[in-house]
């Protein structure tokens, strides 16, 4: 007897699907925490589940990669999320799982969806906080034409995103006397100028001993590692800095831009770095000279060990991670986005893609 997951079924579409990140999954270690990765399927069968990299001690994990999948029936299939804690040799723990049903998207358009994790699919209910795992979603049927362009083209092997944005390039190669010989697989790379304007935040969090802060933001290429920031606006929730910033990106599609917000500490890292040496001197005085002398200290060791927390604490205000892949295909957008790792805030951005199609063969 033949079980419906091991039918084979007709192909209708490809479903590109970008993983993106995860935050605040349950921690399973004893001893720092837990070790993520993800395993995605539309039929839970081994040579068509795809599996991510492992995100070493961390509960926000980026992952940023890309899988396809084949879909036989949009109208009842769902994508599956599994994120697991790696254990090593043991048996890999499971952290949460989260499914999208295929008939929620709208052929040829990019979906960024977060998605609850839950214990298991088959409960309802689930109210504990296992955390939300960032997907990206391109569903492509066979045959059909779309507002973009027509990516279905089977003329290269590409991911679907890529076929979307290869606009009909040819890769076939022509010999000396010109006749046609077999095509070569070619990889486009998104190259380009991304233009990132900071317009404003709202609702930041308190972090003075006033009640205010005194914020600004950095903006980064995760790839290039390229770094530039704001002006700093004093004692003030809700600034507004409305400044813009370029950026030369060689690889688009598999980019992506972290901003931050930031209290801005008077002293600076400066600062830091002499209450670091305050702290670590202390500790090889305490090593050498042995408890009497932590005895005698403690008064300046607690007043060491608070201001120390409080720089590393209170400087971070949260931040948002976003893949190129709306401002690729949209050209220019303006939006609002929830500052992650945050108690509360937002951040008003406009971006802007002026693009440069280069294509390798591989």
């Amino acid at each position: 007897m033949l079980l419906c997951s091991d039918l084979e079924l007709k192909p209708m579409g490809i479903l590109e699907v970008k993983l993106v990140q995860a935050k605040a999954l349950t921690n399973k270690d004893f001893i720092g925490k837990s070790d993520p990765f993800a395993k995605l399927y539309i039929r839970p069968l081994p040579d068509k589940t795809k599996t991510s990299k492992i995100i070493n001690n961390d509960l926000n994990p980026i992952w940023n990669e890309h899988f396809e999948f084949v879909v036989e029936d949009a109208s009842t299939q769902h994508l599956v999320v599994k994120v697991y804690d790696d254990e090593g040799l043991q048996a890999s723990e499971l952290l949460g799982c989260a499914q999208v049903k295929l008939n929620e998207l709208e052929p040829g358009k990019v979906k960024d969806v977060w998605l609850k994790l839950v214990k298991d699919l088959e409960v309802q209910r689930d109210n504990k906080n296992r955390g939300q795992v960032h997907l990206e979603l391109l569903y492509c049927p066979f045959g059909v034409e779309n507002d973009l362009i027509n990516p279905f083209s089977s003329d290269f092997s590409m991911t679907s995103l890529e076929k979307v944005l290869k606009s009909g390039a040819n890769g076939t190669e022509i010999n000396g006397s010109g006749n046609e010989i077999t095509q070569k697989r070619r990889e486009v790379i998104v190259r380009g100028v991304l233009s990132v304007t900071v317009i404003s935040a709202d609702d930041l969090p308190m972090v003075d001993l006033m009640g205010k802060a005194d914020p600004f933001v950095t903006v980064t290429m995760k790839k290039s590692e390229m770094t530039n920031k704001t002006r700093v606006v004093n004692n003030c929730l809700n600034p507004v800095w409305d400044q813009t910033f370029d950026f030369v990106v060689e690889d688009g599609l598999h980019d992506m831009l972290i901003i931050e917000v930031w209290d801005h500490d008077t002293f600076g890292k400066v600062k830091n770095k002499i209450i670091s040496a305050v702290f670590f001197k202390f500790i090889i005085h305490w090593l050498h000279d042995g408890i009497e002398t932590t005895a005698r200290c403690m008064p300046s060791f607690a007043d060491t060990v608070f201001v120390f927390v409080f720089v590393f604490v209170q400087d971070y205000m949260g931040r948002c991670i976003l893949t190129l892949t709306r401002v690729i295909l949209e050209g220019e957008y303006k939006d609002c986005f929830q500052l992650d790792e945050a108690k509360s805030g937002r951040l008003n951005l406009q971006l802007k893609w002026t693009a440069q199609h280069v294509y390798r063969d591989s």
